[in-house]
């Protein structure tokens, strides 16, 4: 049994590696990743992604304009800023539309 298929059991949801087939599936995507990587994955889902899909960023540093710029024209993007307590589970977050 792989890793993979170890978390989707302990959280009870699918789990893949395929950020194209993520977004055909879901309706609200968070993109978590370091800000350097957030380009990659733009472009990586950006001729899949529904013009109705929520993308929630928590990407420090990288604005709604620049992520914006690497998807569809359109795109609803909200860009979640957590402070650093949420290293040990104790967080509040700002949000921006």
């Amino acid at each position: 049994e792989d890793q993979l298929d170890k978390f989707s059991k302990l959280v009870g949801c699918p789990v893949t590696t395929s950020n194209s087939k993520v977004v055909e599936e879901c309706k609200v995507i968070v993109i978590a990743v370091k800000p350097g990587i957030v380009p990659y994955v733009l472009a990586e889902i950006r001729e899949k992604l529904p013009k109705s899909t929520l993308i929630i960023s928590i990407a420090a540093g990288v604005s709604i304009k620049t992520i914006q710029s690497g998807l569809p024209s359109g795109s609803r993007v909200v860009r979640v800023m957590p402070n650093t307590p949420c290293l040990i589970g104790e967080t509040a977050a700002a949000y921006a539309l």
